[in-house]
């Protein structure tokens, strides 16, 4: 499942969601994490919680399915493009220190 969701996220960098690609596989890791966590410090059962490892896992997965096929929109990528831009940056400057 791993290489999946690293093939995907691959695909939903390309496709323009860039950082934001890594969201879904760091908050199924986060989850998975604290989960651990929690199960170890009550003293449960770590196969009792498979299931829910399973949910979240699927969860990441069709998170990930969505971002590889669909482009961020319009209003997103043009936010992204004009950070980037140094042009922008040094009107964007300009601007603030006129005001």
């Amino acid at each position: 499942m791993l290489i999946i969701e690293i093939i995907l996220t691959a695909i939903a960098w390309k496709r323009g969601w860039r950082w934001r690609s890594l969201i879904p596989i760091g908050a199924g890791f986060g989850f998975g994490f604290l989960m651990g966590i929690a199960i170890g410090a009550s003293g449960g059962d770590p196969e009792a919680a498979m299931g829910l490892g399973i949910i979240a896992e699927f969860l990441v997965l069709g998170s990930l399915i969505v971002l590889a096929l669909r482009p961020p929109s319009r209003r997103a990528a043009l936010a992204t493009e004009s950070a980037q831009d140094p042009e922008t940056l040094s009107v964007h400057s300009e601007v603030h220190e006129g005001a």
